[in-house]
């Protein structure tokens, strides 16, 4: 049995990334201890102390919420304690936000992209290819009259005027949907945080739509596949080789053509309205595949073996 801790914002930006990290330990049979970031970097020190980790998981750790050099003095202290150090980087970026050789203070990099060289290359330690994962769920949750829609999004819809943002033209995509059909968007001003009603928001809409609006950045995939799929969703995105690498088109979700209105509404009326048994059994064929391959043991499990652990 291992103690192992995660630190990353548990108090206002509670991730699927810090939640999967508690639930996936907890779930292999360890002892797990969530330590927020937010907090005075002494007081994460005190912390950490007190647990004595065997290995600590990073969250957003060398962002803008402490002084770097009070962070990386940390981390080696901890480090030279034999703790190992895990550093996850989950963002749409060719490279890494933190420009420098980090070995002396983490052992491996965690990256949501196939091509991690680039990640490697700068912090000089070994990073693997770790995309998301789905929460655990037994069943597929039940329908719920407040959440009925004929499809709804979850994510952010600032209209970006970059043609280099990864979510360039996204606002106005999921807009032209909503002039066709009932479309519920989350958060909202009655549901400010909706990732933890994900069971029963992806079984009271009749699809929901993920989309990237992008090219195929390293078969970068953000965690809605994998929080909607695994969670009995009759899921949309558009056709691109980043989901492909885990799920099948018309096997565990439907694919669109990008940026096609037209191809969405298509595939809609054919799965949802036309063929409601075809859409259903999709549902039930992601559900299971997901939550067999992609969940949060198999994850936690294999950063494990990578730290030698």
């Amino acid at each position: 049995m291992l103690r192992i801790a995660c630190i990353g914002d548990y108090t206002v930006r509670y991730s699927y990334f810090t939640a999967g990290v508690m639930e996936g330990a907890i779930r292999l049979g360890h002892w797990f201890r969530p330590i927020p970031l937010k907090q005075p970097i002494g007081e994460i020190s005190n912390q950490v102390d007190y647990f004595r980790p065997d290995v600590i998981f990073t969250h957003q750790l060398f962002g803008a919420y402490h002084d770097l050099d009070k962070a990386k003095s940390l981390f080696k202290s901890l480090k030279k304690r034999n703790i190992k150090i895990i550093v996850h980087a989950g963002d749409p970026k060719h490279e890494p936000r933190l420009k420098d050789d980090i070995r002396a203070y983490a052992d491996i990099g965690l990256v949501n992209r196939s091509n991690t060289k680039p990640y490697s290359d700068t912090w000089k330690i070994p990073c693997y290819h770790w995309p998301y994962f789905c929460l655990y769920q037994k069943d597929i949750g039940l329908f719920q009259e407040k959440y009925r829609a004929d499809v709804s999004f979850s994510g952010n819809l600032t209209k970006r005027t970059d043609p280099k943002h990864p979510h360039y033209g996204r606002a106005e995509f999921i807009e032209a949907i909503g002039q066709k059909l009932k479309l519920k968007l989350y958060p909202n001003k009655d549901i400010p945080n909706s990732r933890f009603l994900t069971p029963v928001i992806a079984t009271s809409s009749n699809a929901i739509i993920g989309t990237q609006i992008d090219e195929d950045r390293d078969g970068y995939i953000d965690t809605r596949p994998f929080q909607y799929i695994g969670a009995g969703a009759l899921y949309f995105h558009e056709r691109c080789n980043a989901i492909e690498q885990f799920f099948k088109d018309g096997i565990h979700y439907v694919a669109y053509e990008l940026g096609s209105v037209d191809s969405f509404l298509e595939k809609y009326k054919y799965y949802v309205t036309d063929n409601p048994d075809k859409g259903k059994k999709i549902q039930m064929a992601g559900f299971v595949h997901c939550q067999n391959k992609y969940n949060t043991v198999i994850r936690i499990r294999y950063a494990l073996e990578k730290v030698g652990l």
